[in-house]
C-alpha cells in the first residue's frame, strides 16, 4: 500500500522535478476595500468603505502542469457608508425607483449619527484558473470569473431619531432594500505569495435593477489570506 500511495502524491512540474501533488488555496479570506462607482450626487461617503470576502475551493492541478483549476462557493458582503439613505422610507409617495436623500434634508436638527450603512450580500460561485510561478511554487497568479445571489441588504443606523423632532438616539435596521439586483456577476485577479496575497473584484453587474435605481457599484481591492 506504501508504493501506490508514494506514487499517487507525486508528479512531476514544468521543471523536470519529482514534487508533491499538492491541493493549495483552498480556503481563502480577503478584507476588502471598495472603491464605489458612479455614486449619485445624494451620496457621499462616510469613513473606509470595506467588506469581506470567505471562499472554498476545491483545487483541481492539470496534469503536470503548474495550472490548476478552481472552483467553490464564496460569501461576500459590501458595506456603503454613507450621509443618505433610501428615499422610499420617509417618502411613501416615492415608488418604482429607488432614490436617495441626505440625512441633513430631512431633519436639519436632529442629524446626528454614529453609524449609517447599507449592506450587500452575496453567495457565489467562483471560478479560477491558477497559475504557480517558479521552482517552489509559493508566487502565485490567479484569474477568474464569480456569479452570485444576493441573499441580503439592508439599511443599519445609529443615530439621531430623525422621524421625529424629540431628539432621542436611535438604532434600527431596514431589510430587503427596494429594486436591487438580485444576479450579479464580474471577474477577479488574485496576486499571491505563499499564503499572503491581493485580490480584486470587477462586478459586470450595479447594485439596482436597470431603471429602478442608480447604477453604481463596488470595485473590490482586498488583502487575502489563504487559511489552508
Amino acid at each position: 500500500m506504501i508504493i501506490p500511495l508514494w506514487l499517487f502524491s507525486q508528479r512531476r512540474n514544468s521543471y523536470g522535478q519529482n514534487i508533491k501533488l499538492y491541493k493549495a488555496d483552498r480556503v481563502i479570506l480577503a478584507l476588502n476595500y471598495l472603491q464605489w462607482k458612479n455614486l449619485p450626487a445624494q451620496i457621499d461617503l462616510k469613513s473606509v468603505n470595506r467588506g469581506f470576502y470567505l471562499g472554498y475551493f476545491l483545487d483541481n492541478p492539470l496534469g503536470g502542469s503548474r495550472f490548476s483549476l478552481g472552483i467553490g462557493l464564496s460569501l461576500t458582503a459590501n458595506n456603503l457608508y454613507s450621509d443618505a439613505i433610501p428615499k422610499y422610507l420617509v417618502d411613501s409617495s416615492e415608488s418604482g425607483f429607488t432614490g436617495f436623500v441626505k440625512i441633513k434634508d430631512i431633519s436639519p436638527q436632529n442629524n446626528r449619527y454614529v453609524n449609517n450603512k447599507m449592506t450587500f450580500t452575496y453567495i457565489s460561485v467562483p471560478l479560477e484558473l491558477r497559475l504557480r510561478l517558479g521552482k517552489n511554487e509559493f508566487r502565485k497568479i490567479s484569474v477568474g470569473f464569480e456569479m452570485g445571489y444576493m441573499i441580503s441588504s439592508y439599511l443599519k443606523y445609529h443615530g439621531d431619531n430623525f422621524f421625529k423632532k424629540s431628539g432621542e438616539t436611535v438604532k434600527f435596521k431596514f431589510y430587503d432594500i427596494e429594486n436591487v439586483m438580485r444576479l450579479r456577476y464580474g471577474v477577479s485577479f488574485r496576486l499571491a505569495y505563499n499564503r499572503l496575497g491581493i485580490r480584486f473584484f470587477y462586478p459586470l453587474t450595479t447594485i439596482f435593477e436597470e431603471d429602478k435605481g442608480a447604477a453604481f457599484y463596488p470595485l473590490e481591492f482586498g488583502v487575502s489570506l489563504m487559511v489552508f
